[in-house]
């Protein structure tokens, strides 16, 4: 019995120890938010192949309520399981790290994208959770989609409130080149 006991003892210690080890590498959140920090933005980078970071400034007016906006946008994406995510940087505690990224304007959202820290994309300050998810779905896939009957054309209208057409004329049934507008 005493030899069960020690058994049972030295694997919990054993998947403790491995726990705390797997654990070590994980970056604190806040409400689904990735709270960055000057040691941990490289592992975040490295981890995440689309980070949309914010810059803030805890007690000002304009950062409370992006805060709060931005924290619900982070929950809807984690929710449906997306690729991007949300990291917050406190810019009164990493003053270091604001500076090595040039960030200048506060509260600003940028968007890190395959773990390059030195060509963000630099996102308008959006005021809703609602417009931060429509500005990240816009930056994925396509920039413009090809509609070849009816059928596209109609599932095309429903799914957005606004839609913009372009309708072209394909020189030999395939797409024109740059080459070709000319």
């Amino acid at each position: 019995m005493k030899v069960y006991v020690i058994l049972c003892l030295s694997l919990c210690v054993y998947l403790h120890e491995a726990l705390a080890k797997s654990d070590s590498n994980a970056i604190p959140e806040d409400k689904d938010v990735l709270l960055l920090t000057k040691s941990n933005f490289k592992r975040a980078l490295k981890q995440h192949n689309q980070l949309l970071v914010h810059f803030y400034a805890p007690l000002s007016g304009q950062s409370l309520g992006a805060i709060l906006e931005f924290r619900e946008a982070a929950g809807a994406l984690k929710e449906a399981k997306s690729d991007v995510r949300l990291g917050g940087v406190d810019v009164k505690k990493e003053k270091d790290l604001a500076d090595s990224l040039n960030v200048t304007i506060i509260p600003s959202l940028r968007l890190y994208l395959s773990g390059d820290k030195n060509n963000p994309v630099h996102c308008p300050v959006l005021k809703s959770s609602a417009s931060i998810l429509t500005w990240l779905k816009r930056r994925e896939g396509q920039s413009a989609d090809i509609i070849s009957d009816l059928t596209e054309l109609e599932k095309f209208i429903s799914e957005d409130g606004l839609v913009v057409l372009g309708l072209f004329k394909y020189k030999y049934s395939c797409p024109l080149t740059a080459s070709e507008v000319v």
